[in-house]
């Protein structure tokens, strides 16, 4: 028995030191590879990993394992690490240091070769493709925003439900069923928050910012045979000032449970309600006589400045040192839209945009105005807002205000307002009719601007934006008219106003706003530059107005356009 169980333990102890010797000829090798190319590892000089073990305990587990764990970080990987060192564990750490599992990053190019898009263009063709491909590689199981957008768009566009299959078997965009889902959900979405609001909102709107809102006709003109019975329908629209932060999450309030492509039942989400506003006018009890303007003043600091920038365009579009015709066809400096877009590159703030489903009734019935006006309140109320504040167009706005003269206790605290597009447009014919006669057709006729039955319609205000101009052209040559008697008055006068500081200062901005390079800086410091100027002008137009009737007329002109300007601006 002794000689065969000492040949046995001399058996087992040759294999231990033939499999030991083995093991370490094995780390040698692996650890002479690591050695020789210590800043490149690739998956190609790294072993085959088994992904469906754990790589640290050997066994196979299995999806939502809490034994697994995971490592995220590369503090995590680092403490793997310091973990087999002090535990004397050479398997993990022969197993970190011949995989890429336990390297920390690096800022070597050759290990990481990550570079970010240079093209926003590039970047969003790189997402597309990359979402068509986990679209195609997930069975569509896997819902892509840009296959659920493109469906949705292409539908609301066309119409057509063999377009968005032939997409979607290209692999480009989701199913017709899955679409009409997502419609399904949406509006189902939409009616639960009519449920709890009494109206419907917008999902964005939050209580703490301003809203607004806006209401116009939304008429569709059918193809019938007499022209009549066609769809007036009426839209509002909801404005919020978007917030610093991010958007809270949405609150889901509709049962997303089970697929549906189609509602139960069709619902009318806007009641019509009656509004008895025919018969005699309620008298009136305010604003009786003439309106106390105290509040409106030309002394008001943003209004000095906004004057104060047009001054310096009509400055900056002349050549003040060069008055020849040469001088006068090479002009650089843009228009007036053109200046201020410079000046302002970039909206201060922007809003947050929703509509509201149609409302199936006319906008000139009392009965739709006073609906508007009355789910406009429940929206306000919504974001937390006492004031209603609503936008219409002059048809609308007539009603409107009818409606708020008869019920002043029911909407008190509703604001409508004009919009600022017919304001100006009805701007247009009161410049047109208080300055007929005067020659101003003539001008914009006989230097060949416009014709003569297009000039007639232009100042009695049939467009809006061949008017502007219309009335751009005129005060530009009036202001050089004036500045040239301006010129002559300072010689005779001895007056400092006009020098050569400021003659070369105006010509420095000018090639600062070409060249881009700090135009509102350049500005603002010539603001400060042109107040003896400025005061120095007034003082000319004050002597040449009492001298001159005809100046003191061209001058209301060009000052009553230059308030439609400001108008303009701030709307």
């Amino acid at each position: 028995m002794a000689a065969p169980m000492e040949e046995s333990l001399h058996c087992l102890e040759h294999n231990l030191r033939h499999c030991h010797a083995k093991f370490e000829a094995q780390a040698r090798d692996v650890e002479n590879q690591i050695s020789s190319e210590p800043a490149i590892s690739t998956r190609s000089s790294t072993p085959p990993i088994d992904l469906s073990k754990c790589f640290i305990c050997g066994n196979r587990s299995y999806k939502k394992d809490k034994r697994l764990l995971n490592i995220a970080t590369n503090e995590a990987s680092l403490s793997l690490r310091q973990a087999a060192i002090s535990k004397g564990d050479e398997k993990m750490l022969r197993l970190l240091d011949s995989s890429l599992l336990g390297d920390p990053p690096s800022t070597d190019r050759r290990r990481i070769r990550v570079s970010p898009c240079k093209k926003k263009e590039d970047e969003r063709r790189i997402l597309s493709i990359a979402q068509d491909i986990i679209h195609c590689a997930s069975n569509a199981r896997t819902k892509l925003p840009k296959h659920i957008s493109l469906a949705m768009t292409v539908h609301h566009l066309t119409g057509s439900k063999q377009l968005v299959s032939i997409l979607n078997r290209m692999g480009h965009s989701s199913s017709y069923d899955d679409l009409k889902a997502v419609d399904t959900s949406l509006a189902m979405e939409v009616m639960a928050r009519a449920e709890q609001h009494g109206t419907v909102v917008p999902s964005f709107i939050s209580p703490g910012a301003f809203v607004q809102l806006a209401a116009d006709n939304n008429d569709l003109n059918e193809e019938t045979l007499d022209g009549k019975n066609t769809t007036h329908a009426t839209t509002m629209v909801v404005y919020q000032r978007k917030v610093f932060g991010p958007d809270p999450p949405p609150i889901i309030l509709a049962d997303h449970s089970s697929r549906r492509r189609s509602l139960p039942e069709s619902t009318n989400l806007y009641e019509l309600l009656e509004c008895p506003c025919y018969g005699r006018r309620p008298a009136l009890n305010e604003h009786i006589r003439k309106v106390k303007n105290e509040w409106f003043s030309s002394e008001l600091d943003v209004l000095v400045r906004a004057l104060r920038e047009d001054e310096i365009w009509l400055l900056l579009r002349m050549y003040l040192t060069e008055r020849t015709p040469a001088a006068v066809m090479k002009q650089t400096v843009s228009g007036w839209s053109g200046f201020n877009t410079i000046l302002y590159p970039d909206l201060p703030l922007s809003s947050k945009i929703g509509y509201c489903p149609m409302m199936d009734g006319a906008s000139t019935e009392f009965s739709t105005v006073y609906t508007v006006l009355k789910h406009a309140q429940k929206i306000s109320a919504v974001a937390c807002q006492e004031d209603t504040v609503i936008t219409f167009d002059l048809a609308i706005y007539i009603k409107a205000k009818q409606i708020q003269l008869r019920y002043p206790e029911e909407f008190a605290n509703t604001v409508t307002r004009l919009r600022g597009f017919h304001i100006a447009l009805n701007f247009l014919p009161l410049l047109g009719k208080k300055f007929a006669s005067s020659g101003l057709d003539d001008l914009l006729i006989e230097s060949g601007v416009y014709a003569a039955g297009t000039t007639s319609a232009l100042l009695k205000g049939k467009s809006y934006n061949r008017g502007i101009r219309a009335h751009k052209l005129p005060m530009e040559a009036l202001h050089r008219m004036m500045w040239s008697a301006y010129a002559q008055w300072c010689k005779d006068c001895e007056d400092s106003g006009l020098d050569e500081k400021m003659i070369s200062r105006i010509e420095e901005s000018r090639e600062a706003i070409l060249s881009r390079d700090n135009t509102s800086q350049n500005l603002e410091v010539l603001e400060c530059d042109i107040e003896k100027l400025a005061a120095s002008l007034g003082k000319f137009k004050e002597e040449a107005s009492l001298q001159s009737k005809t100046f003191d007329f061209w001058m209301r002109y060009m000052s009553m356009f230059k308030l439609l300007l400001q108008f303009i601006k701030a709307e």
